[in-house]
């Protein structure tokens, strides 16, 4: 089975998003398919794979500084991107690939977001390079019109017609988050059949399948944390409360947190770096928009790992997201207040007990994510 795998996002990214893709591209090797990625990357620095090959994505330039036109193009993008609805990628023109890079045809082409405005940007790609194929499968983080953290200026009816537009071009449509999936089903209604749901895959590690999970005492948050968007602050605040825990920061964000006997903030850090932090931490914190259907992929990418998983739930998204994570009785599902936050760990700290987690009843694989999406099943049809 031949793949083409399309990505705008830059395949070493921090990203969660990023590092969704990965572990998608991990599975359908895992798979034994042969897969094309297409890449913004220069090519020598990627991985080498028996069943991969890296196609580099030739773009036109529009950086031209020093013609009067590429000036002017250059103030209307800036405007452009004030008023739109979608990414700083959307005005990204491609050339031609040498046909010879590509296989006659293929099983699958799989387009896969974030950023937004992937999908959109595969059909001007198929428009200067045509290519045979069966089948077109979106695979979406954030909704566009159902992202309650985009502040739209434009109106409503014309982000849903691009996203319709977009949507009903794909044979299949796969969210990662049920309940963007059940929002996009109620928003599309006419389109809704083509619409699936997979959870976000997790890292596979070489540990057994019985865990027994740590005491909570070092915690890191990787990631944004712009106080629009996710409010960390009741969660720092406790931290610096209770000597006898650690907390690690690392990310962007319009916040400038300060360091604390035991509290340490760092920028947006390279991945090795991120990486080592991660290791030295026995729990991983995640906080969840304040608004919005989206479940941050990084969830679940330490799901197999020996590490507590904290979850920061909002007003806004608590009851549905709670109700579904709790089905995997893996998380500390916590309401993102100060008060909430203390009972928990008032509570946890008395009573605690290290009980053996068990994974083997529930598989978030790259290799079985990936085989339900190229066999258009959703997650629901494989556990239920």
């Amino acid at each position: 089975m031949k793949i083409l795998f399309f990505q705008i996002e830059d395949y070493f990214s921090k990203s969660s998003a990023a590092e969704g893709s990965r572990l998608l591209l991990n599975g359908f090797l895992e798979n034994g398919y042969e897969v094309d990625f297409v890449t913004r990357n220069t090519i020598h620095k990627l991985p080498i794979h028996p069943k991969l090959r890296f196609v580099q994505l030739s773009q036109i330039s529009l950086n031209n500084k020093k013609s009067i036109f590429s000036k002017f193009t250059h103030l209307l993008r800036k405007l452009y991107y004030k008023f739109s609805f979608l990414d700083q990628f959307i005005v990204m023109k491609f050339t031609k690939i040498n046909y010879f890079n590509f296989f006659n045809k293929y099983d699958y082409v799989f387009s896969v977001s974030d950023p937004k405005s992937t999908h959109y940007l595969f059909l001007k790609f198929l428009k200067s390079n045509p290519l045979k194929y069966d089948k077109w499968i979106q695979y979406w983080g954030d909704p566009i019109l159902n992202d309650m953290t985009l502040k739209l200026i434009t109106p409503k009816f014309l982000v849903r017609y691009f996203e319709r537009n977009i949507l009903q071009k794909a044979d299949f449509v796969y969210y990662n988050s049920p309940i963007t999936y059940d929002l996009q089903v109620k928003t599309y209604k006419n389109i809704s059949n083509r619409f699936r749901f997979v959870p976000t895959p997790s890292n596979t590690f070489s540990d057994t399948k019985i865990s027994k999970l740590p005491f909570i005492h070092r915690i890191g948050y990787f990631g944004s944390y712009y106080s629009s968007i996710r409010n960390i602050i009741p969660f720092y605040n406790f931290i610096k409360s209770k000597p006898q825990l650690n907390l690690e920061i690392a990310g962007s964000s319009d916040l400038k947190l300060k360091n604390h006997a035991n509290i340490t903030v760092h920028p947006l850090l390279e991945r090795t770096h991120l990486e080592t932090l991660l290791d030295n931490v026995d729990t991983i914190l995640v906080v969840l928009n304040l608004f919005g259907p989206q479940l941050p992929s990084k969830i679940f990418h330490n799901f197999y790992s020996k590490k507590n998983i904290i979850i920061l739930f909002e007003s806004d998204n608590y009851y549905f997201m709670k109700l579904y994570l709790s089905s995997f009785d893996r998380f500390h599902l916590i309401y993102n207040n100060q008060v909430s936050i203390e009972n928990y760990f008032d509570n946890y700290f008395k009573n605690f007990d290290s009980k053996n987690f068990s994974y083997s009843s529930i598989n978030l694989t790259p290799k079985f994510i990936s085989s339900l999406i190229l066999n258009t099943k959703s997650y629901y049809d494989e556990v239920n």
